[in-house]
């Protein structure tokens, strides 16, 4: 009896190793998946369908459609690993409406998008997109300075802080008298 207890205690000894190992292998989340993933690639391909079709292109409910589901995914799923994709394809297909209607009420919208996208998901490596993409669209000059001034900031976290810089010094040079009229 004594022996089987030992050798029962020698066979669970020697599996230890074998499952922590086996355990660590196993990627924490795939006993948890994340439920944004197959939301936003379904979304994903729908945006893509929608970029492929003229058609569709000129119409504006198309775009208000893939829009706000793609915000739903980004305000529900706040935590998973595509929530700032979301954010931030909803902010493009803002930009692109815009492009469509030249309406200053969508260039406003997707100003906001990406700002928001950038504050909400500060940690992710879309914060620069946003903040450049933002800049681009603003037709206020000292609020484009800033933002590109933050890119510029972020150092080697921002990959596209070099065209930030760039776009920061093409920019007019700022007066004292211009500074004090946009304060």
């Amino acid at each position: 009896m004594k022996r089987s207890r030992l050798r029962l205690a020698g066979i669970r000894a020697g599996m230890l190793p074998a499952l922590l190992i086996a355990a660590l292998a196993v990627p924490a989340h795939a006993a948890d998946p994340d439920p944004s993933l197959p939301a936003f690639v379904a979304l994903k391909k729908d945006v893509e369908a929608l970029r492929k079709d003229p058609e569709k292109k000129r119409f504006r409910h198309h775009y208000e459609k893939l829009i706000v589901r793609l915000q739903a995914v980004a305000n529900t799923h706040k935590e998973g690993d595509k929530a700032d994709d979301a954010a931030f394809v909803a902010a493009q297909l803002l930009e692109e409406l815009y492009y469509v209607s030249r309406l200053d009420a969508d260039r406003a919208a997707a100003v906001d998008a990406f700002l928001s996208c950038a504050e909400r998901f500060a940690r992710s490596s879309l914060v620069d997109d946003a903040l450049v993409a933002a800049a681009r669209l603003t037709p206020d000059t000292g609020k484009r300075r800033t933002l590109l001034a933050r890119v510029a900031g972020m150092g080697n976290k921002a990959d596209l802080r070099e065209e930030a810089a760039r776009q920061l010094a093409a920019l007019p040079k700022e007066t004292a008298r211009s500074a004090a009229s946009e304060a």
